[in-house]
Parts: structure tokens; C-alpha cells; sequence
């Protein structure tokens, strides 16, 4: 998965574990497309800084806008995996 979080000061495209490689590539140019279409709506600034976040690697300038549970976080596999071994009681997050 590819998510966008539209913060008005910065935008954050988060990137899940299980994209295709041949995404990846594309991550950056999806934040700037997002960037640039809500530039034209007059919401954002040009200048907007852009982060991309890696599953599994989110910074606490990230995290801050979320209820964030780390030790959920820092469970092994893909976030569909970490969501069902929750839900079963196999995670003990």
C-alpha cells in the first residue's frame, strides 16, 4: 500500500513493505503530483517539503500524528500480517 498524509505543513507518503518494486520508483513523483493538484486547489504552499516513510521505519515526526503504538509496530511481516496475528491473539502487542 501507498498512503498519503496531507499534514498542510509537510506531506508524508508512507510506504508499505509489500509494494511493487516497480512502484517504488514512483513514490516520490506521487507525493509531487499530490503536492501539485492541491497547490492549484490553494491548500498547500509550492514549497511544501516531502517525506517518504518506509513501513517499519516511521520517524517520530511522523508517528506524532497518530496514536502510535510502537511495540505493534516493531512486529515482524507485512501489516495485514501484523493486523491478523493481532486479531487471532498470536501478536500479544
Amino acid at each position: 500500500d501507498i498512503f498519503i498524509l496531507d499534514c498542510h505543513t509537510e506531506i508524508f507518503v508512507w510506504v508499505g513493505q509489500q509494494v511493487d518494486p516497480k512502484k517504488k520508483p514512483q513514490v516520490l513523483a506521487i507525493g509531487e503530483k499530490f503536492l501539485k493538484h492541491d497547490f492549484l486547489l490553494e491548500n498547500l504552499a509550492s514549497e511544501t517539503p516531502i517525506y517518504i516513510v518506509t513501513e517499519g521505519n516511521e520517524p517520530p515526526f511522523f508517528t506524532r500524528f497518530f496514536t502510535w503504538d510502537s511495540s505493534k509496530s516493531a512486529m515482524h511481516g507485512n501489516s495485514y500480517q501484523r493486523k491478523l496475528a493481532v486479531l487471532t491473539n498470536k501478536g500479544k502487542p
